[in-house]
C-alpha cells in the first residue's frame, strides 16, 4: 500500500513538473513575441555626401588649394620654358661655355620641378583623402546619434539605386565587370518608408550651421 502511494505521488509530481515547465516555456515565448521587431532604416550615402554643407565647404577649401597648386605649376613651367628658349639661342654655338652653364641650370630646375610636382600631387591627394575620411566619420557619428534618439536598431547603406555600367576601356571582360557589380550590391529594394537620407542631411546641416554636434541638433520638419 505504501509503495503504491509513493508511485502515485511520484506520478503526480512529474505531471506537476511538466505543467510548470510548459508554463515557463510559454511565458518565455510570450515575452519573445511581445518584443518589438528590430527597426531597420537606410541611407543613400552618395546623396548625403553630395548635399552636406560640410562637404561643400571642404570642396571650396580643396579648390582653393588646387588653384594655388596650378598657379605655382604654371609659374615653374614658364621658368622652364624660358630657359629652354635661352638654350635655343646657342644652337649655332654648342661649345659656348654659357650654353653649358644654362644646360646645367635647366637640368637642376627640371629636377626641382619634378620633385615639387610629386610632393604637391601627393599633398593634394592626401588632403582630399582626409576630407573624405572626416566626412565619413562625421556621418557615422550623426547616424549613431539619430539611431539612439529615434530608436533605430540598424542603419544600412542603400546601394540598390543606380544602373549597372560597363567600361569598354577596362582590361576586364564585360561579363566579369557585370558580375562584380551585381555581387557588390547589398540591397535590392528599399522602401521610401524606411529611408532617412533627407532627415540625416537636414540634421547634419543644422548642426554644421550652428557649430554644434549633430548628436545635439534635431532636424527641422
Amino acid at each position: 500500500m505504501k509503495a503504491s502511494t509513493k508511485r502515485i505521488s511520484l506520478v503526480i509530481g512529474l505531471i506537476a513538473l511538466g505543467v510548470t515547465a510548459g508554463l515557463v516555456c510559454q511565458a518565455g515565448a510570450s515575452r519573445i513575441m511581445a518584443q518589438s521587431p528590430s527597426v531597420v532604416v537606410t541611407v543613400n550615402l552618395s546623396q548625403v555626401l553630395e548635399k552636406l554643407d560640410q562637404r561643400a565647404a571642404a570642396t571650396v577649401a580643396l579648390k582653393t588649394m588646387t588653384e594655388a597648386f596650378r598657379a605655382e605649376d604654371d609659374k615653374k613651367k614658364a621658368e622652364l620654358n624660358e630657359i629652354s628658349n635661352q638654350l635655343k639661342a646657342f644652337e649655332q654655338t654648342p661649345d659656348d661655355p654659357k650654353r653649358t652653364e644654362l644646360q646645367e641650370k635647366a637640368a637642376t630646375m627640371l629636377m626641382d620641378y619634378q620633385s615639387w610636382l610629386r610632393f604637391a600631387t601627393s599633398k593634394a591627394d592626401l588632403e582630399e583623402a582626409l576630407v573624405m575620411k572626416d566626412l565619413y566619420r562625421t556621418i557615422k557619428e550623426a547616424v549613431k546619434a539619430m539611431a539612439d534618439s529615434e530608436g533605430y536598431d540598424v542603419v544600412m547603406v542603400d546601394d540598390s539605386q543606380g544602373e549597372l555600367v560597363l567600361n569598354d576601356d577596362a582590361k576586364m571582360p564585360r561579363a566579369v565587370q557585370m558580375k562584380q557589380q551585381i555581387v557588390a550590391r547589398r540591397t535590392l529594394f528599399v522602401s521610401s518608408r524606411v529611408d532617412i537620407t533627407d532627415h540625416l542631411i537636414t540634421r547634419m546641416n543644422n548642426a554644421y550651421k550652428s557649430g554644434t554636434s549633430a548628436a545635439a541638433t534635431p532636424a527641422t520638419q
